[in-house]
């Protein structure tokens, strides 16, 4: 018998402004992740699964009304993967924007959320674990996220060449 199984592929962005991050709650209602707190984002179109820097942009403006002229930098930091019922593959990116005028959207709310206040909110655990990383990781390498059957998320870091050390 096969089994056919599903692969959803996210972008997400964890946007910084001075000493604060760019944060949505989730609806209640949500499909995925109700009432958590997420970065800003959605799933990549058909047509983006080569270009998920395209995709974050996209989810950037439609969730924020922020376009590339207020984002001062916008880096993938992660490849998040998750089995639950099916596949989950999150380009999760770490920018700074110049502004904290955002518009309303249908999704969630958005709200800028100090640093020190960050652990106190509810997320899904790969997620807070690559946040909580990505705040501490001043370096500018991209990491495979993985979390494992015991809800523990392991870092792997993506290197472009072999390391002859």
């Amino acid at each position: 018998m096969v089994m056919i199984m599903l692969i959803n592929y996210f972008v997400t962005a964890f946007l910084r402004y001075n000493n604060s991050f760019l944060l949505q709650k989730r609806s209640e209602e949500a499909k995925i992740a109700p009432g958590m707190w997420y970065g800003v984002g959605g799933h990549i179109e058909s047509n983006e699964f080569q270009t998920p820097n395209v995709a974050i942009l996209r989810e950037i403006y439609e969730e924020t009304g922020l376009d590339s002229n207020v984002i001062d930098s916008i880096n993938l930091k992660y490849v998040a993967l998750n089995y639950e019922d099916s596949i989950y593959i999150n380009y999760i990116y770490f920018g700074s924007i110049k502004t904290n005028k955002v518009i309303a959207n249908d999704e969630g709310d958005l709200t800028f959320v100090e640093i020190e206040e960050i652990k106190l909110k509810k997320f899904h655990p790969l997620i807070s674990a690559c946040l909580e990383h990505g705040i501490n990781d001043n370096s500018n390498a991209i990491y495979t996220a993985i979390l494992d059957v015991n809800g523990n998320t392991k870092f792997v870091e993506i290197r472009g060449e072999i390391d002859e050390r």
